[in-house]
């Protein structure tokens, strides 16, 4: 079974905090809720992800952010990390709880691949300095942005996306979601929480998703969110090795 072989990252969401919801009020983790009563992704439960997605061809990145900041869960990735050893690990992170000393950051060498999404430009020869010292470290450079009200927007995008073959997120509390755009999970697919990861990937929705575009255009069933979105890095498929923008 190979049905997650092209699939470059596989996003858990460890938690549902981040240290920077005080300032981003217009992030989906100030307004998200859930209404399953499946509970939420614990350590067993992502580990056995891990196995369900290693089985059905998966060799990409394990991840575990979604709109969370995963440092703040960082001994139980660790912990993970230990026991899922031979997979692949990328940190995405917004880099505001790493050590100010740049030697005492012993944890990125615990990722393949560590990106860091930089808010504060005062912090950017910081961050150069911890790419030079570390390794596979980028940076990406970007503005707090207003994704809460991506439902509203009015622009009828007709672009093709490619992001369901590369990303596959699902949050803390076992939903898998389109994108990281549809953060109120409107397009259901399926809970990771009553169901198993392989029947979800098997499953008529997922499969669908799968073949989104056409010629680089969307196809006139696609969900109502994919027409919604604006955001060309979004539906750009990337590399997680070198993702576009960073430096």
């Amino acid at each position: 079974m190979d049905e997650l072989k092209e699939l470059k990252i596989l996003s858990l969401e460890i938690g549902q905090e981040c240290n920077l919801a005080h300032i981003h009020k217009k992030c989906p983790i100030n307004v998200r809720t859930s209404d399953n009563k499946f509970g939420n992704l614990t350590k067993q439960r992502i580990i056995s992800l891990i196995d369900e997605a290693n089985s059905l061809g998966f060799s990409g990145h394990i991840a575990f952010h979604y709109y969370n900041e995963p440092l703040l869960y960082i001994d139980l990735i660790k912990e993970i990390i230990n026991e899922r050893s031979e997979n692949k690990y990328l940190l995405w992170t917004n880099g505001e709880l790493l050590s100010e000393t740049v030697e005492e950051n012993n944890i990125l060498n615990l990722f393949d691949n560590v990106i860091i999404t930089c808010y504060d430009y005062d912090k950017i020869n910081f961050y150069k300095k911890l790419q030079n010292f570390y390794k596979n470290i980028q940076i990406a450079v970007w503005e707090l942005d207003d994704r809460i009200n991506v439902y509203e927007n009015k622009s009828e995008s007709i672009y093709g996306c490619d992001r369901i073959n590369c990303e596959m997120p699902i949050d803390y509390y076992g939903n898998v979601h389109l994108c990281c755009q549809d953060w109120n999970n409107e397009y259901k697919i399926g809970n990771v929480l009553n169901s198993t990861l392989k029947s979800i990937v098997q499953g008529d929705k997922y499969r669908k998703l799968r073949n989104l575009s056409t010629d680089n255009l969307l196809k006139r069933d696609c969900p109502a969110i994919c027409r919604k979105c604006n955001k060309q890095e979004v539906r750009q498929g990337f590399d997680v090795e070198n993702m576009k923008g960073c430096i």
